[in-house]
């Protein structure tokens, strides 16, 4: 990462700020996101790539997503990030009467917590469990991993943020979980 792009998201001290900088990256408009090595999403991702920008310019900053679908039959859909409660309340009732799950943790977990304590497979490799989502970072862990490209955000992620994860418990199905997330951004 270059010293310009480092400052970058450095400088970015708000929510929108690094939702937008994240939404950028998804679109290919910047070439760099700070926890991602590679200069754009995974091309398993293009598909969602307007609805994955739309919930970061709305201010729920993703942290993780991939798609379920026939084309990659061994993945669970879902989206994971940090939302305010405000977002939690909306995600909630956006998907109350779906068969889609809302896993919401609020700020200040206790650091026992890890993202394997509540572990929900969603990929799967052969007849091994591959990825898996569920549980929460404590805020020690959160300030371990964020503060050197977020030093200015890395408060709220760590002290207000809400950690959420949206999945669809059904494998392969794609035509649920985004459709509901792009009504709830604006897509």
């Amino acid at each position: 990462m270059s010293t310009l792009e480092r400052a970058l998201w450095e400088a970015a001290a708000t929510r929108e700020a690094v939702g937008l900088l994240t939404a950028q990256w998804l679109r290919g408009e910047i070439q760099v996101h700070p926890h991602y090595l590679a200069p754009g999403p995974d091309e398993e991702t293009s598909e969602l790539i307007p609805v994955l920008a739309a919930l970061n310019e709305w201010g729920f900053i993703t942290d993780g997503s991939q798609p379920g679908s026939p084309d990659y039959p061994d993945q669970r859909a879902f989206v994971g990030g940090f939302a305010d409660g405000h977002q939690v309340i909306a995600l909630n009732e956006a998907t109350m009467r779906t068969r889609l799950v809302v896993l919401a943790f609020p700020p200040g977990q206790p650091e026992h917590r890890s993202e394997t304590w509540l572990a929900i497979p969603v990929t799967l490799d052969g007849d091994r469990e591959f990825t898996w989502v569920g549980g929460a970072m404590g805020p020690r862990t959160i300030r371990l991993n964020f503060t050197e490209y977020h030093p200015h955000f890395v408060d709220w992620l760590a002290d207000e943020a809400w950690q959420v994860t949206v999945l669809d418990p059904e494998w392969e199905r794609n035509d649920l979980l985004w459709p509901i997330l792009g009504g709830l951004a604006g897509v």
